[in-house]
């Protein structure tokens, strides 16, 4: 038997392709063997595109099939959001093939040593976990649930890993999709709040990752601790290809330009 390899896993939409190539790169001048294959989901990007991509990478691309069917998955922050951010709940399919799932999303660029997250943890998962986000998660779901009530911690869904030490790793998939069904008209933050409802309902040991390292904005740099930064992450409604004002991004983006 072929003993299981690991995975980073990544998901856009056809028209976010620079961004992902950009990513790629900086994960190849800081991480560049961090795994051993790079799998993209995504809905439809050109074959031009991935063979532009396939020059900085070798990637697995896999056309994105919504597990929900036909059925219409309306939820409070679509504007923001389409129903394929559900995509992170394929890392837990994987886990049947890859021996380390690691989640990363596109509006990020690496900054420094990935190499721990390849260490597996006795829990079977690393999330970062955040005080505020718990709060958010319980204040902004509008329905009395003793489920939301009792939740431990609130995810940020940027990045995480999952080992197949996970227990429950396949339950678990099927019960986020029928979560997702269950509370979708009280999604603001729609894998985030389902993971985190997730943590609670499997009773999962998460080993935490740190906000501060793993997901802080790169133009709220002055921190005492910026030089132990592993990724900056333009989350929120401000992106680094609508703000110009980071060197690495933008050096990184012209070379992506020039493939």
């Amino acid at each position: 038997m072929n003993e299981k390899k690991t995975a980073l896993v990544m998901g856009g939409t056809k028209d976010k392709v620079f961004a992902m190539a950009v990513f790629l790169l900086s994960l190849k001048e800081t991480n560049g063997d961090l795994t051993d294959e790079i799998i993209i989901f995504h809905d439809g990007i050109p074959e031009r595109d991935q063979k532009r991509i396939l020059k900085i990478y070798p990637i697995r691309f896999v056309t994105y099939i919504s597990p929900f069917g036909e059925m219409r998955i309306d939820f409070p922050s679509k504007q923001r959001f389409t129903d394929m951010v559900f995509w992170k709940y394929e890392c837990l399919r994987l886990l049947e093939d890859y021996h380390m799932v690691i989640w990363m999303d596109y509006d990020m660029i690496v900054h420094g040593d990935l190499s721990e997250l390849c260490t597996p943890v006795m829990g079977g998962c690393r999330f970062i976990i955040t005080e505020n986000m718990k709060n958010y998660i319980k204040n902004n779901f509008m329905i009395n649930d003793s489920a939301i009530n009792d939740i431990t911690v609130g995810v940020h869904a940027s990045t995480f890993v999952l080992y197949d030490n996970l227990p429950s790793y396949k339950m678990m998939y099927y019960w986020c999709i029928d979560a997702t069904k269950k509370y979708m008209r009280n999604l603001h933050l729609p894998e985030q709040m389902i993971f985190s409802l997730m943590i609670k309902r499997f009773n999962l040991n998460v080993y935490p990752l740190s906000f501060q390292l793993y997901s802080p904005k790169p133009w709220d740099r002055g921190k005492v601790w910026d030089i132990y930064v592993k990724i900056w992450h333009s989350y929120g409604t401000r992106k680094f290809w609508t703000t110009w004002d980071v060197p690495e991004w933008n050096s990184y983006f012209k070379q992506w330009e020039k493939m």
